[in-house]
């Protein structure tokens, strides 16, 4: 019902901001002054919409289960799905800005714990106002700056989401201060609680930051950051962690993008599996990815991918055939070709290959590896 009452506000804004739009077109509808100002209110405001839909074909393998594991997007086999529906209004002026974004589908279900399902209907929910010159903060529901990929495929170049983007922390409840120290650098800095599947509830203030370097036009280097304790609620230990995420994008020719992605996390006073006592542990992640342009409609993409969480800070724990313990360890690389016929518009057809430890069956403990292939369509406007 809530869904409804906020699709149902919107709609009537829309229809609000035509009527007055059509109004206001008549010369002699009201004087020219406030005709003026008001217009101009409202030429500040942007709506936007978003609809993706899927499809997935598992490959040989024992597993039976109808969800892929360690799935951002696209989670559902055999099945034709939609990943998400989404309304997004933006506010932009010269002192002020906001951003609300509601969204619907398997994708904002898969990675929402049962104890914050309120987050799950909201992309964003966001203002800010300008404080000196560059300087903003924003208040509010956030995306956060860690990692390439998204959920939305649109955003993404391979629809399907690595495992390291899978476990990585997700977006920010908080505030935000942002500063272009110029054209080619800029940085911000969040106080805030991130939502993710990676961390469960918890009461304490994480800080986390990002820092944009673009030395030359061709190159675009990121580095984001999350700090914090990530103890559960309950625990007695303090579990302070820094999670670092390094972003390199190269355009070396105009049919060529080169992105490479690397994620390295440690953790104090953690349980060391197959050890006694608690100490510091550690994961690390990334992946490299080239997309070629064939012609202007037509561009094919590959990514190569690795995830190791020996200790099982953000994983689950798995058995080995000698009986030890491991954390997820695995690696994969993604095909795919995409068709877009117009702005906005992409048709996908991908293929995967996943596999971890010979002794960890981690698809649903029944198979060591796994192979799908997906097919996305969508069209954002």
């Amino acid at each position: 019902m809530k869904t409804i009452r906020v699709l149902y506000m919107v709609f009537v804004f829309c229809l609000f901001n035509t009527c007055f739009s059509h109004a206001f077109a008549q010369e002699d509808s009201l004087p020219k002054p406030i005709r003026d100002k008001v217009i101009s209110v409202f030429k500040n405001f942007h709506i936007g919409f978003y609809i993706d839909a899927y499809y997935v074909k598992p490959i040989g393998g024992k597993d039976t289960a109808n969800i892929i594991p360690f799935s951002s997007n696209c989670p559902f086999v055999n099945e034709i799905r939609m990943n998400v529906a989404s309304m997004w209004i933006r506010y932009n002026s010269e002192k002020a800005r906001g951003y609300l974004a509601i969204q619907y589908g398997d994708a904002p279900m898969l990675l929402t714990k049962t104890n914050e399902q309120f987050i799950k209907y909201l992309r964003q929910a966001n203002f800010g106002f300008k404080i000196y010159k560059t300087l903003w903060v924003d208040f509010g529901y956030m995306l956060d700056p860690i990692g390439v990929e998204s959920s939305w495929p649109v955003f993404n170049e391979l629809s399907t989401v690595s495992v390291g983007g899978y476990y990585e922390p997700g977006s920010f409840l908080g505030v935000k201060l942002s500063y272009s120290l110029s054209d080619k650098l800029s940085a911000a800095l969040w106080v805030c609680n991130p939502y993710s599947l990676a961390y469960g509830k918890n009461t304490s203030i994480s800080l986390a930051g990002s820092l944009i370097y673009t030395p030359i036009q061709k190159v675009n280097a990121t580095y984001s950051f999350l700090f914090g304790n990530q103890a559960l609620k309950g625990d007695k230990k303090n579990k302070l962690q820094l999670y670092n995420n390094f972003i390199v994008n190269y355009l070396p020719v105009k049919w060529l993008d080169l992105t490479a992605q690397f994620d390295y996390a440690f953790q104090g006073n953690s349980t060391r599996l197959n050890q006694t006592g608690t100490g510091m542990i550690n994961l690390y992640s990334g992946f490299i990815q080239s997309r070629f342009r064939i012609i202007p409609m037509l561009s094919a993409c590959i990514r190569g991918e690795f995830f190791v969480d020996p200790d099982a800070m953000l994983s689950s724990t798995y058995i080995n055939n000698d009986l030890k313990k491991s954390g997820l360890k695995t690696w994969g690389a993604t095909g795919g070709v995409e068709f877009k016929p117009i702005d906005g518009a992409y048709f996908r057809a991908e293929y995967r290959y996943l596999v971890g430890n010979k002794d960890n069956m981690i698809y649903y403990g029944q198979d060591d590896s796994q192979q799908t292939l997906t097919f996305t369509t969508g069209l954002k406007f």
